[in-house]
């Protein structure tokens, strides 16, 4: 790991601690901010899966939303609590773009990764990249 990763992953661990302690959104938006510089990503976001409903949320600083869990690429990997990695979203039978892509973004590769606690996934982590910058995440 070069010194521009080990940097981006330390900056990541102090807001992540400082989120926990704290709860502003301002450091999940570092974190964010930090994935999406690491993995060269067109967008990241990260959602808390709402134990009681099986929706996802994701927040801003100026609103949140909630999705309902329905088939998709995201639903398997709350199942499965296994990441996935998809280099081209739309040919995958799975693909649901109103959960997988619901910003309507541009996009060929989506990284989905969950965050579990106690054999629960507690949140995910959704990245995407573009039809512009055409790389894949893996080969």
């Amino acid at each position: 790991m070069n010194k521009k990763e080990q940097d981006i992953f330390k900056e990541m661990t102090i807001n992540l601690n400082t989120y926990v302690k704290s709860k502003e959104y301002e450091y999940i938006s570092k974190i964010e901010t930090s994935l999406k510089s690491f993995f060269n990503a067109t967008d990241i976001k990260i959602w808390y899966c709402d134990r009681d409903t099986g929706a996802i949320r994701y927040f801003t600083k100026e609103k949140s939303e909630t999705l309902a869990m329905d088939v998709s690429l995201t639903q398997k990997v709350i199942e499965s609590r296994r990441g996935l990695i998809e280099n081209h979203i739309t040919s995958n039978k799975y693909y649901n773009p109103s959960i997988d892509n619901p910003f309507a973004l541009k996009v060929r590769s989506l990284l989905i990764f969950p965050l579990v606690r106690h054999k629960k996934v507690i949140a995910i982590v959704k990245l995407w990249r573009g039809m512009k910058q055409r790389k894949k995440f893996f080969a």
